[in-house]
This record gives C-alpha cells, sequence and structure tokens, in this order.
C-alpha cells in the first residue's frame, strides 16, 4: 500500500460471515491506516483471498469460474451505540489505476481550473485508461479472431489502426504527455475518438468471436432437440431467432470499415443467437430432465411396486429397508378421463419415491384447474371415515400419528426431512411439500393443512380464503438453518373441513429441506380446536393446469421423521 506517499506492507485480520443470502467478509488492519490522505492499495490478494475462502467453505459448492467480482465502491459503514449519529466525508478521487501510470503532476498554488476544465480531465481520464484497456483486450481477443476468416477481422483491424492514429495525434500534441495532459481541450479530442475506435474494435472482436462460439452451440442443441423430438413450433421460434442474428451478422460484415454503426449490428447478431440457443437450450433440458423422470418412474425393478394409472391406491402398506411403513397413492381425485400416461413408482433398492404424469383433453368432474393430490403418507394415515381397517403407517418410536391435538405442545420440536427434485412443464400448476390431516372426535375429517415448499397456484384454490397472519419456524435448507415465515391462510373446504396452507415466503423448488413442523401444527390446533386428532403426515403434490392437460414429475429422495440431535446445523 501507498498511504500519503509512504509504501507500507499492511496486515488486515480477515473476518467471515454468511449474511442470509451471501458470504460478507471485512479485511481489519492492524492500526487505523489514516483518517485522511490519499491511499493506493493493491486489491488484489484481498480478492484472492476472498475467491480462495468462499470456494473453501464447508457449505459452499462454488467453484472459481461460478464468482463474479461485479463492483467496486467506496464508502463508509456507519451506524451508533445510541439513536442518532454524525458524519462527513469528502471523496477527492477514486478509481482503479495502473502501477505504472505516471503520478499525478502537483498544480501551482496559482492554478485555480474552473468546473468545465475539472470535467475535461476527469473525461480524458477516462478515456486515457479505458483506451490503453481495450488495447490490451483487442490484442488477445486479436490471437482468436483471424479464425474466423471474414470480414470483421479486417474491420477490426482497420477500427483499430484508427484508434491508434488519433492517439497519436494526442500525443503529438501533448509533447508525448498525453496523461498529464488529458484535460487539454485539442488532447482530449483526439484521445475520446481514439477511446471510441479502440472500443469498437474490442467490441467488434469480442461480440464476432461469441457469436460464432454461440453458432456452433446452437447447431449442436439443434440435432439434440431433433433427436429428442420437441415439438416443431419450439425449433421454428429458435430458428427464426437465428435466422435473424445471421441477416445481422451479414449487415456487420457488409458495413464499411472505419465504421462505428458496424457494432450495432454485431451485438444484435450476437444477443438474437444467444436467445435462439438459450431457447433451445431450455427445451433441450427440459425435454431431458422429463425423460429422465419419466424413465425412472416407468421401470420396476424387482421388489418395486408401481402404479400406472390415475388413481389407485394400496391395500398394505409399503415396509421400508428400516422397518418404517408407509402408503403411496395417485388419488387423482377431480379427473374421470383423458390421455397420456401415469407412473408412480417405490423403488425397493433406494426407498425412493417416483411419480411421473403426462396427461392431455382431461375431463374432471368438479371442474377448476386442480385435479390430483399423488402423495406418500409416511406417518399415521387417512381419517378413519375414508380409512377403514387399514394400519397406520410410521413406526418412529419417537413421534407418531395420529396424535391428539391437546398433546402437540408436548412436544418441543417436530421435525420431518423430505429430500426430493421436481420438473414440470411451464403450464402445469404444482404445490409440493407436506400435507396433513386432522380429524373431529367422530372419525371425519376436520382440516386439512398444506405446508408446501413452493406453490404455483399462490394459495388455497378456494373463494372464501382469509389470511390470518404469519406464523415463523427454523427450517434447513440444503444445509443452512434458517428462520422461515410463512403465511397462514384459511379457507372453508365444499368437502365440509377447513382447508389451511402455509404460504412460504422463499419458495425451494429441489433440494434438501429439514423442517420443524410443530409450530405450524400447533397453530393449527389453536384455531380448530384441541379435541381434534392429528391424524397424518404425508409429502407429494397438489395439481392441475390452467388447460386441459398436465405435465410434470418428482422424486423423493428421502422423506422422515428425524429427532432433532440428527438435523444438521442444530443437532
Amino acid at each position: 500500500m501507498r498511504i500519503n506517499g509512504e509504501a507500507k506492507n499492511v496486515t488486515f485480520r480477515v473476518q467471515k460471515a454468511w449474511n442470509w443470502n451471501n458470504f460478507a467478509f471485512d479485511f481489519i488492519p492492524e492500526k487505523p491506516l489514516a483518517t485522511s490522505g490519499e491511499v493506493i492499495v493493491d486489491l488484489r490478494p484481498v480478492v484472492d483471498k476472498v475467491v480462495k475462502e468462499i470456494i473453501a467453505d464447508e457449505y459452499s459448492d462454488y467453484t472459481e469460474g461460478d464468482i463474479i467480482w461485479s463492483s467496486l465502491a467506496f464508502g463508509t459503514y456507519t451506524g451508533s451505540n445510541g439513536n442518532n449519529f454524525e458524519l462527513g466525508w469528502i471523496l477527492y478521487d477514486a478509481r482503479v489505476i495502473q502501477l505504472t501510470a505516471p503520478p499525478t503532476p502537483e498544480k501551482k498554488l496559482e492554478e485555480k481550473p474552473t468546473e468545465a476544465s475539472n470535467i475535461f480531465t476527469v473525461l480524458g481520464f477516462y478515456y486515457y485508461f479505458n483506451y490503453q484497456r481495450d488495447l490490451n483486450k483487442y490484442m488477445i481477443l486479436k490471437e482468436n479472431l483471424s479464425s474466423l476468416n471474414d470480414n470483421l477481422t479486417a474491420i477490426a483491424q482497420t477500427l483499430k489502426e484508427l484508434g491508434e492514429k488519433e492517439y497519436s495525434e494526442a500525443s503529438r500534441i501533448s509533447g508525448g504527455a498525453v496523461y498529464t495532459q488529458a484535460g487539454n481541450l485539442r488532447v482530449f479530442v483526439h484521445l475520446r475518438k481514439a477511446f471510441l475506435f479502440m472500443r469498437a474494435a474490442k467490441e467488434v472482436s469480442e461480440y464476432s468471436l461469441k457469436y460464432h462460439s454461440l453458432l456452433k452451440e446452437y447447431e449442436s442443441l439443434l440435432l439434440e432437440a431433433q433427436y429428442l423430438n420437441i415439438e416443431p413450433e419450439l425449433i421454428e421460434k429458435a430458428e427464426e431467432l437465428k435466422t435473424q442474428a445471421e441477416n445481422e451478422y451479414m449487415n456487420a460484415i457488409s458495413y464499411p470499415k472505419g465504421d462505428l454503426k458496424v457494432v450495432k449490428y454485431i451485438k444484435n447478431a450476437y444477443w438474437l443467437i444467444k436467445e435462439a440457443t438459450e431457447e433451445l437450450e431450455e427445451n433441450v433440458i427440459f425435454s431431458t430432465k422429463f425423460k429422465e423422470f419419466w424413465s425412472i418412474a416407468s421401470t420396476k425393478g424387482p421388489g418395486d411396486i408401481q402404479f400406472t394409472w390415475w388413481d389407485q391406491w394400496l391395500e398394505e402398506p409399503i415396509q421400508l429397508s428400516d422397518g418404517r411403513t408407509v402408503w403411496m397413492q395417485t388419488n387423482f381425485w377431480n379427473i374421470i378421463g383423458g390421455q397420456g400416461e401415469v407412473f408412480m413408482r417405490y423403488i425397493h433398492r433406494t426407498d425412493e419415491f417416483a411419480f411421473y404424469v403426462n396427461l392431455e383433453k382431461v375431463e374432471t368432474q368438479w371442474g377448476g384447474i386442480a385435479w390430483a393430490t399423488p402423495e406418500v403418507i409416511f406417518a399415521g394415515r387417512s381419517p378413519a371415515v375414508w380409512w377403514g381397517g387399514k394400519p397406520k403407517v410410521g413406526g418412529y418410536g419417537f413421534f407418531d400419528l395420529p396424535l391428539k391435538a391437546s398433546e402437540i405442545n408436548n412436544y418441543d420440536s417436530i421435525w420431518v426431512k423430505v429430500d426430493y427434485n421436481v420438473t414440470k412443464r411451464s403450464d402445469t400448476l404444482v404445490r409440493f411439500g407436506i400435507g396433513i390431516w386432522f380429524e373431529n372426535i367422530e372419525g371425519w375429517p376436520a382440516a386439512e393443512v398444506y405446508i408446501p415448499f413452493f406453490d404455483d397456484f399462490g394459495g388455497l384454490v378456494l373463494s372464501d380464503k382469509e389470511n390470518l397472519g404469519e406464523v415463523t419456524t427454523t427450517m434447513v435448507i440444503n444445509g443452512r438453518a434458517t428462520q422461515a415465515s410463512f403465511t397462514l391462510q384459511r379457507g372453508w373446504n365444499p368437502g365440509n373441513w377447513w382447508s389451511f396452507e402455509f404460504i412460504p415466503e422463499d419458495p425451494v423448488p429441489s433440494g434438501e429441506v429439514y423442517i420443524d413442523v410443530k409450530p405450524l401444527v400447533a397453530e393449527i390446533a389453536k384455531i380448530i380446536g384441541k379435541e381434534n386428532t392429528w391424524v397424518s403426515m404425508a409429502v407429494g403434490s397438489y395439481s392441475g393446469s390452467k388447460g386441459t392437460g398436465f405435465q410434470y414429475g418428482w422424486i423423493i429422495h428421502d422423506v422422515r421423521v428425524v429427532k432433532p440431535e440428527d438435523v444438521p446445523s442444530i443437532g
């Protein structure tokens, strides 16, 4: 570092913390550097340390390629031990400089620069530094640009030469001291032109290379899309964008050498081929993921249990490898007809569950956009009047259902783990998460409760729903503990029971989630009355569509009630 002209080696104590959704770092000097004056610091060791610590963090899955340095600022972080504070500062200069840059000459005491000359000086410095930067970038890009073998190579070279010519003129006028004379009006004019030409040379080179790279990627994705039999209208849309990109590229290479407007056309070409590539990539990934989910759900191995129709259930529970039992059912309660396929599978080898549906021309018995609730019941049973003589499931010992609502507060916490992946078509509505039933003393359903991890419906599909406020609980999402807020919504269901939903503030479309459901079910018990009984807990989806068909799938890698000491980050 240089502090008021004196070179110093400074040691910083580094602090790291997790700030809700990002890392926060503080580099604390051994003693204050300076309360005022001029400080020049090499940030490279600081940035290297930050990147290294992010990658090394035990909860981080970032690689160096994932991390982008996006901004650099100067300022203060302020506050007070009381309820007021007062401070002030003046920033005379803040910039990124080259280590070899000559020092700014001291002004003579009699010099009193005008506001206009200050503006020219500041802009002149900007043009000077960016001309040098863009020249360096162009020289790096030039090595690859020759492989394109079209007019843009020559166009970029011409723009670079025009920039050098203008810079040479600025240097001649300033007597070789362009940096120190950047505010001189005549030097400034040529310096600005030099900057504009060099920037254009750099951008033409940069966007040409990006365009050709994406063009190759596009062609590869197009072949893959055709192989996967992606819908023709989706491929047609991508092809239209590609044609527009090619037209803009032809405009660029046909423009007169030295005309700065060429930059606009090459940028347009790049952004259009980028959009076309992303359009194909999105649909290829989408189709590939669906094929993966379909393949898993539609395959049946030794010991597996599989449903192939939209309303099926079991007569005996599934015995898992660790001794627990579960039920599973497709439960397409609102569908009486349609075309397509449904698969639901228990995978004996891994104790996983997979579900996939692709139905069109759906016919419903009650209308609406909500049609199906495929689920895995991992504790308890459905309300008694529906359940008949079937046994309850679970077998945890430390927690089992049914449980009297009055006994919920005997537990300090009730932790549930769900490890899952979901994929869906854009027009398909999915609410995925935990489903709970309460029954009254006669065994009739008293309340259904949803604790979704995400909800495309935006809440209960009921006309008279009302918000009852917020409820907070602890969650561990992909290894990170957080206090999660839910908006509690209530509505009277046409089936003659209350429907409740805890709408999450921050959705989790896929991942590993641990959630303490105790504060949530305790709130429900308080509302509906402690004479009722909490009878079941399931994980699955509530789904439908804005049209007459829907397509989605999920894989449940693990679902269970867990002891508090087995919850990561809190146990």
